[in-house]
């Protein structure tokens, strides 16, 4: 078994920094202009895109990003769970059978796009069940501690949750390979995830890009949207 990596770099944003996230919606004018001529000319064009949000949302807040995947000609597509109570042993199953389903409904490989800790999740689901799965494309998810290095690390700890715990654990399931294609987008500007835990030297065939979108910047950047659609594109 592989060795912790080092740690000492990361660290858990303060609370007070989430009024920086208020920013966010500055993106929102971006919009306005416009998304640019549909992409249906492209042998993706029409393909389902399974969409997932993050930790204490439910998929109305991916409903910008919702409409711009299909205005460039794609089927995006919820989970079922709809809200992320933030519970992976028990949302994740869900998320399997979500990707199963859609295998057999649609009879290609799914894309799959989670935003925070719908990210991780995404990622999860690829390593369990990697013949459903396209690619992932996460969005300011951590890689490494699971919520240690997050703004919400305290509500875990109130919890009960044995942060060290489930980061060993992660750590762990880790060094398991996601066999699919991985985009991970993060921000230096993130005030709720420390952006150095988004960076993931675990799968070979991944991708990284950074934006100035912040966290919650990440759901209505339009910058965001067309890095998007440029990978699904590929």
């Amino acid at each position: 078994m592989n060795e912790l990596p080092s740690q000492t770099d990361f660290s858990s944003p303060p609370l007070w920094g989430a009024i920086k996230e208020a920013s966010a919606f500055l993106e929102l004018p971006q919009h306005f202009s416009g998304w640019g001529e549909p992409f249906r000319n492209s042998p993706q064009a029409f393909f389902p895109v399974l969409l997932v949000p993050g930790y204490r949302t439910s998929n109305s807040y991916l409903f910008l990003l919702q409409k711009f995947l299909e205005h460039h000609g794609f089927s995006p597509f919820y989970w079922s769970e709809d809200y992320n109570h933030g519970d992976v042993e028990v949302l994740l199953p869900g998320l399997i059978n979500d990707l199963q389903k859609a295998k057999a409904r649609y009879m290609v490989k799914i894309p799959v796009i989670g935003w925070s800790l719908g990210g991780y999740l995404a990622r999860e689901a690829a390593r369990e069940f990697p013949d459903a799965v396209s690619r992932v494309i996460t969005l300011a998810s951590p890689i490494y501690g699971g919520p240690k290095y997050t703004i919400v690390s305290s509500v875990y700890k109130s919890k009960g949750y044995d942060l060290d715990a489930m980061e060993k654990m992660i750590h762990e399931r880790n060094a398991e390979p996601i066999p699919v294609p991985v985009t991970a987008i993060y921000s230096k500007n993130d005030a709720v995830v420390d952006w150095k835990t988004c960076i993931d030297p675990h799968v070979k065939n991944v991708t990284h890009f950074e934006v100035n979108a912040n966290h919650l910047g990440m759901i209505f950047s339009l910058d965001v949207f067309r890095k998007i659609l440029e990978q699904l594109t590929l």
